[in-house]
């Protein structure tokens, strides 16, 4: 995404502060991870100590009958 034609006028891109989720990670009983990885995104002082991938993987690994696998979230410093 950052390297689109005209993005590099976004503030998000000049200020390294692009973020990314997994399609499948919303409009289901995972949402809740979607919502902590945007808290975390918009507020980064405030939720500072919430993980939201761990949550999810904690939450497949008490709930889901699958293991959790593949990368759902990307922060500014890894892209």
């Amino acid at each position: 995404f950052k390297h689109r034609e005209g993005w590099e006028n976004l503030d998000a891109i000049k200020n390294n502060r692009v973020y990314g989720a997994n399609i499948g990670i919303g409009r289901d009983i995972t949402d809740f991870a979607g919502f902590q990885m945007a808290a975390k995104a918009l507020y980064p002082d405030v939720f500072s100590d919430v993980d939201p991938e761990a949550n999810l993987r904690d939450f497949y690994d008490k709930y889901m009958p699958v293991k959790l696998y593949g990368k759902w979230f990307v922060e500014p410093s890894e892209n």
